[in-house]
């Protein structure tokens, strides 16, 4: 009876042994994708080199073509360089700068890790890029209706051409695939860093106006230039005093945001509501509500204006604020404002309402 038992075992062994033999000869069994050796480093003014660079690997990825329904991802501009504040590349070997956007449409939480991005046909180790005004590129979790944006280095070959950008989700598969057109080698002082650097040091009120062509940059600028501070009340600057104060509240940084959107040809408005928090006392608070250019409604507040959250309505932006704000119900009903208005009051239930 052992015997006969052992036999089966044995038999069964062999059977299963020719089954996977098989199959792996098939092409059943899929390769995992190469996982990206990541290594963040700050570069600053100081720095002499990223991190070092390992020797290109062949890629197993097959392009799929563009991004997953849940989450959009936009290839701003990609600059090839061997000078980043300092830094340089190894000996033939030249830094790819990918300025990249990245939104979550979905209900879910999109995990953009290290081993999220790479670019093929071979694979160069990647760097987050640091700079102490620009907007890094963060890694990890990307809320629902949240967006980001910032630029991710990579290093390569300087004769490497046909450069193919791929991100994966965290099943490994591939969402989005763009071939990049890296054009000749340029000086980084040329890119947004320095773009803003300048603008921070402008003030020539209709020129950096003029110059904030972008929402992205009408963001970076308004959150990284202007300082918070709530003075308790509901009046408060139309954009231009705003902009040689220096600092102000939400309706100030609700009303310089859309204001400068405006102005390059964006529907935008200021968007004022009141609400009890959660000890009782009354408030109120301003946020900055746009139509970006593929026609969806977005908007941003503070206390960071980089994000950018999706709604399909102002009654769809105020449930949001709910959740955000954690409040049960807003105090009457939201008002619309001019993008210059400076009077964002509201009637009051036996008190004054204040921006905050």
């Amino acid at each position: 009876m052992v015997s006969c038992y052992s036999e089966r075992i044995l038999s069964s062994a062999i059977i299963l042994f020719l089954i996977c033999l098989f199959l792996c000869s098939a092409g059943c069994v899929q390769d995992s994708h190469v996982s990206t050796k990541v290594t963040p480093s700050s570069v600053g003014d100081n720095s002499t080199a990223l991190a070092t660079q390992t020797p290109d690997q062949e890629l197993s990825v097959v392009p799929t073509g563009s991004a997953g329904s849940d989450v959009g991802i936009t290839l701003n501009s990609v600059i090839r360089t061997k000078n980043i504040n300092g830094a340089r590349p190894l000996e033939e070997n030249v830094y790819i700068i990918t300025d990249l956007t990245i939104e979550n449409r979905g209900n879910a939480n999109f995990s953009f890790e290290t081993n999220s991005i790479i670019i093929g046909p071979r694979r160069p180790i990647t760097e987050k890029l640091y700079d102490k005004l620009d907007n890094p590129f963060y890694w990890g979790t990307i809320q629902p209706n949240e967006i980001r944006r910032g630029e991710v280095v990579f290093g390569v070959r300087e004769d490497a051409r046909n450069l193919i950008l791929n991100v994966f989700n965290a099943r490994g598969t591939t969402i989005y695939t763009k071939e990049l057109d890296e054009g000749p080698l340029t000086l980084y002082s040329a890119l947004r860093t320095e773009y803003l650097r300048n603008l921070y040091k402008n003030t020539d009120f209709d020129d950096v106006i003029d110059k904030l062509y972008s929402p992205q940059l009408a963001a970076e600028y308004t959150n990284e230039k202007f300082r918070f501070y709530d003075d308790n009340s509901c009046h408060g600057y139309t954009p231009e005093q705003f902009f040689k104060a220096g600092k102000g509240d939400c309706s100030d940084f609700a009303g310089f945001f859309a204001y400068v959107l405006e102005k390059h040809g964006y529907d935008a408005k200021k968007v004022s509501f009141k609400y009890f928090n959660n000890v009782k006392i009354y408030r109120g608070h301003v946020v900055a509500l746009f139509t970006d250019k593929d026609g969806q409604l977005k908007y941003a507040t503070t206390p960071d204006f980089r994000i950018f959250r999706n709604v399909s309505s102002v009654e769809d932006l105020i449930a949001q604020e709910k959740v955000r704000l954690g409040i049960k119900e807003i105090y009457g009903t939201y008002m619309i404002h001019a993008p210059d208005s400076s009077d964002v009051c509201h009637s009051s239930p036996g008190t004054s309402g204040q921006p905050g």
